[in-house]
């Protein structure tokens, strides 16, 4: 991308965060986690020793401006839409420190929870209005399940033999 690269997923998805990083870091980005759930979660996996990642190349908010869009990578949430997230903020021009712009690459890393839809969308439309670039999963392979396919839950099964099984998320 010639500008920044702003990529929403999951707090919670926290090997897809540190790909994302990773990526940023291999093309010179400065890396700028926003979101409360995000850093927290994001921070916590490093104390815990899980992701090894130097606190130099991080940066705040509001020092994005301080670099050339090329030298920029965001990682946020929003993905689903959430009306106080972070990406919704950028996508409607309330956020007090990253403004969308024509030259933005942004990936949502993300399919849309049943019921979630309708405020994907609005965050989509939004977005594009901008003029922005959108990678999202209707038009395009930029996103792949973090769920496991039904063969691998199989073995898993199989593996463990667990006493209960309970299925939580899904469809039929």
């Amino acid at each position: 991308a010639k500008g920044r690269v702003i990529m929403s997923t999951f707090s919670s998805n926290i090997h897809r965060v540190y790909q994302a990083i990773e990526w940023g870091l291999k093309y010179n980005r400065k890396v700028c986690v926003i979101g409360r759930s995000m850093e927290r979660n994001l921070y916590t996996a490093m104390e815990l020793g899980y992701i090894k990642l130097d606190k130099k190349i991080f940066i705040d908010a509001n020092e994005v401006g301080k670099f050339k869009d090329d030298e920029v990578l965001i990682v946020t949430t929003g993905s689903q839409g959430e009306t106080m997230s972070a990406l919704y903020r950028m996508a409607t021009d309330e956020h007090k420190y990253i403004k969308i712009k024509p030259t933005d690459q942004i990936i949502i890393s993300s399919k849309a929870i049943p019921g979630n839809e309708n405020s994907v969308s609005t965050v989509l439309n939004f977005l594009l209005k901008s003029g922005a670039s959108v990678a999202y999963q209707d038009f395009s392979e930029i996103h792949v399940s973090g769920h496991a396919a039904q063969e691998e839950q199989k073995l898993m099964l199989r593996l463990i033999k667990p006493k209960y099984f309970l299925p939580v998320h899904g469809e039929y």
